[in-house]
């Protein structure tokens, strides 16, 4: 029953780690650092576009094109679960395997940047060593991924409820 639902999580979560290594391809990792704070949010068109392209689908296929929001929310809570598991492991890999240095990267660039606004330079450090970790980056990516999949599942079963 829940099979669509899981096929778009993981297309989610393929989608959004394909992102992520475009970024590090493209040099927002590292050359062109001070450009990703803008571009990566554009990822987010991704769990959006998915979302409700997923919901259109389920609906027709599963519920033969009318379904109520209590359905549709479930698959929407599915897809947001496994799309967040498809983070963690995207995450774990990326900074394990593709890029282990990003943090210490991170942190030296957000130095750099301090010294540029003349800003304390211990206290950026300090709060860059605090942020740039994996341990962090996953955190942020199990809570946003289930705060945002939530959001999106609930949008999606107004935007596309219908009374059976």
């Amino acid at each position: 029953m829940y099979k669509l639902a899981m096929r778009w999580g993981l297309i989610t979560g393929v989608l959004s780690f394909a992102w992520l290594i475009g970024e590090f391809i493209f040099g927002l990792h590292t050359t062109h650092v001070r450009l990703h704070p803008y571009i990566t949010n554009f990822a987010m068109l991704i769990p959006i576009v998915c979302s409700v392209i997923a919901t259109k689908q389920i609906r027709t296929q599963v519920f033969q094109g009318s379904a109520t929001f209590k359905e549709l929310l479930r698959h929407g809570l599915a897809i947001a679960v496994i799309a967040t598991a498809c983070g963690i492991a995207g995450q774990l890999i990326y900074h394990l395997l593709v890029n282990p240095n990003y943090f210490t990267y991170m942190i030296d660039v957000s130095k750099q940047i301090a010294l540029e606004k003349k800003e304390d330079l211990t206290k950026a450090e300090n709060f860059a060593k605090d942020y740039f970790t994996l341990k962090n980056y996953l955190a942020q990516i199990f809570f946003g991924g289930l705060v945002i999949g939530t959001l999106l599942a609930v949008i999606m079963a107004a935007i596309f409820k219908n009374k059976k």
